[in-house]
């Protein structure tokens, strides 16, 4: 049953993301497709792990986008945040889930680095 304060709360969400969201593209792996759309950044993290023949640099991005913008993002979908310097495409590791009534989708996406010793770059895995 629908409330009357769901198009506020659907109002609101969309005011948020437009005010507080960093500007990004979110491409759908299955069909290539580019979705320019705001992302609700929480938390970036870089985690750097040494093994005996390389180096491995991951950066996790977690945050929210709008359901309205991808209806059912799925694993292995990409996305670039305009303001990334680098132009890294990470990559939606996690399955997300919906939240605030199914308002916006949680997620995690990952890109990873791998250097072999001597400087060699080898291709981000997952890609």
């Amino acid at each position: 049953m629908k409330s009357p304060f769901d198009n506020v709360f659907a109002d609101t969400a969309d005011t948020f993301h437009d005010v507080f969201g960093a500007d990004a593209e979110y491409t759908i792996a299955a069909t290539d497709e580019t979705v320019p759309l705001k992302f609700n950044l929480i938390s970036l993290e870089k985690i750097d792990q040494q093994t005996s023949g390389s180096r491995s640099d991951c950066w996790i991005l977690t945050g929210t986008i709008l359901v309205s913008d991808v209806p059912l993002p799925a694993r292995g979908d990409l996305i670039t945040l305009d303001d990334d310097e680098d132009d890294r495409k990470y990559q939606l590791t996690q399955t997300p889930t919906t939240a605030d009534d199914g308002l916006h989708w949680d997620v995690e996406f990952r890109h990873e680095e791998v250097t072999r010793r001597g400087g060699n770059p080898q291709l981000p895995i997952g890609f």
